[in-house]
């Protein structure tokens, strides 16, 4: 599906006052030139106090800026142990990313990632 409105007007469109730094659109990876990569190594930790026998897959959504930096960070697993859940966006909160890039410019982006926790 084709998308008829430009670089610029997608990435700057507003959303709600309490949301501010978020944009309106992220790019998904299909729809860019570049896709976003991690400047440096992000290790999540295993959560403290955790008494879990199996491996646990948490699906993580990140919404990364123009500028790299994650605006949001969201668990679309399901039943996911909260702890794992929180150590996963806490591990990617902070993590910095070349931008996405689309027509040589860089744009708000989204990213898929499966963190996969062994006892």
């Amino acid at each position: 599906m084709a998308f008829e409105r430009s670089v610029k007007e997608i990435a700057t469109l507003a959303l709600s006052p309490g949301l501010q730094h978020l944009h309106a659109y992220y790019f998904s990876a299909t729809e860019l030139d570049r896709k976003p990569h991690l400047l440096q190594d992000v290790n999540p930790s295993y959560p403290q106090r955790v008494t879990h026998a199996q491996a646990v897959v948490v699906q993580l959504r990140l919404l990364i800026s123009a500028s790299g930096r994650v605006d949001h960070a969201i668990v679309e697993s399901l039943a996911v142990p909260m702890a794992f859940a929180e150590a996963a966006i806490d591990a990617f909160s902070d993590a910095r990313f070349a931008p996405g890039l689309r027509e040589q410019q860089a744009v708000p982006s989204q990213m898929r990632l499966e963190l996969r926790y062994t006892p």
